[in-house]
């Protein structure tokens, strides 16, 4: 399967089944723009973002790039990557929310390559061209805002909630327990 579709081909499916048989689209066509003001819904609006990347292996005498599969879970702000789109369970996953991504400008012979540079370890891996390389890398800052956006409003509605009635202070229960008075 690898060989079907060029290396960093971005492929996007049309629903949340990842099995299903996946259209091959330009990097371009891939996304769609959801609403600013929606972030709920933001997430499940998008197309998934998957596609073959090359990834250096960290293990070995003789380090070489390998063509994998590669999936963003946005629940997790995770990477996974996989030998193929068939497989079940990932080869492993990189995590995107503390991560910092890399590449190097001037680097003519390392066309489409770049790092993704975690607590643990630096990923590095190549696109098929620096168009893909450069939209991997917006798409994954994109969607790590997003996640980092719904995190903190997920915080600030659990911390709004666990706001007790205070038992002392300038502030207590009065005879009725749904109103305070000031002391």
């Amino acid at each position: 399967m690898a060989s079907d579709v060029p290396t960093g081909t971005l492929i996007s499916f049309d629903d949340d089944d990842s099995l299903n048989k996946p259209s091959i689209n330009e990097p371009k066509d891939v996304k769609e723009k959801p609403k600013e003001d929606d972030i709920s819904t933001k997430e499940s609006s998008k197309s998934k973002l998957c596609g073959y990347l090359d990834k250096l292996g960290a293990k070995g005498l003789i380090r070489a790039f390998k063509t994998r599969w590669f999936i963003y879970e946005p629940r997790r702000c995770q990477l996974y990557y996989y030998r193929t789109p068939q497989d079940l369970a990932p080869l492993g996953s990189i995590d995107i929310a503390n991560a910092t991504f890399t590449f190097d400008l001037n680097n003519t012979e390392k066309m489409g390559q770049f790092n993704i540079v975690t607590k643990n370890r630096v990923y590095q891996l190549q696109a098929k061209d620096n168009a893909t390389m450069m939209y991997w890398l917006q798409e994954l800052q994109e969607r790590r805002r997003d996640y980092s956006r719904i995190r903190t409003c997920q915080s600030r509605d659990s911390n709004v909630a666990s706001v007790s009635k205070p038992t002392s202070g300038l502030m207590k229960p009065s005879q009725n327990e749904n109103t305070l008075t000031l002391s």
